[in-house]
């Protein structure tokens, strides 16, 4: 029985070996991603400005000649003298007037102070075609003077009224409209006609003040244009009885 046993389980074997089976897949799927499309968005490139240097005017040197040059408020004669160049000595040129016939000079006895010399009195050393134009000054009423005469009054109680004359002087440095009137402490404004200044000058104005009685007076003297300034001059009136 063994022999017959053993025999049919080869043939079962071979059976078995002879039919086809439908075979496993063992392959693993893969996976591909669809594609990712980043878009990166890069600035064009911005070309760095070279910063151009502000070309500087040329140092121009003027130098008095033999003789002293007077340094003025504006470009002319008809502006006031404010200081002077020795013979012989330089100062840096700072521009020139309109007309190149006048010098803007950084005035060397008073650093920072700048006046004007004529180029017709003055040697140069530098190029001034590159010279900046400078505009002439602003002129204003540089100086104001008032007095009273006389400056006090002592007369008998019946002396009265009384008059004072007041008396005030007006500086500019150049040509000028100048616009002014007097005031009193009693309240009196006068309105004059305004002063023309054709060069620098001092004119003087006057008026005459009635005093009725003894007391503290004062007077003062407005400049409304070109500038305001005002001065005041006091005086005094006595009496005996």
């Amino acid at each position: 029985m063994r022999p017959r046993v053993w025999f049919a389980a080869l043939a079962l074997a071979l059976g078995l070996a002879g039919c086809r089976f439908p075979a496993e897949d063992s392959s693993t799927p893969t996976f591909t991603p669809a594609p990712i499309t980043v878009t990166v968005s890069i600035p064009s490139s911005t070309p760095t400005l070279v910063p151009t240097r502000t070309p500087r005017p040329p140092t121009v040197y003027a130098a008095a000649r033999e003789f002293p040059v007077n340094c003025r408020f504006g470009p002319g004669t008809i502006y006031a003298v404010v200081d002077n160049l020795a013979p012989f000595q330089t100062a840096q040129v700072a521009g020139k007037d309109f007309t190149g016939s006048w010098w803007y000079l950084h005035n060397p006895n008073f650093p920072g102070e700048l006046c004007w010399v004529a180029a017709s009195a003055t040697d140069l050393d530098g190029e001034t075609e590159s010279l900046p134009v400078v505009d002439p000054p602003y002129v204003t009423v540089s100086k104001l003077e008032v007095r009273a005469e006389p400056p006090r009054i002592t007369v008998g109680c019946e002396a009265f009224p009384q008059y004072v004359l007041i008396i005030g002087e007006i500086t500019t440095e150049g040509p000028a409209l100048v616009d002014w009137r007097w005031e009193t402490n009693a309240g009196e404004v006068t309105h004059e006609e305004p002063r023309v200044f054709t060069e620098a000058a001092t004119q003087t104005v006057q008026k005459s003040l009635v005093i009725y009685g003894p007391n503290n007076y004062w007077a003062q003297l407005h400049i409304l244009t070109p500038n305001d300034m005002v001065v005041q001059v006091q005086f005094v009136a006595n009496c005996i009885p």
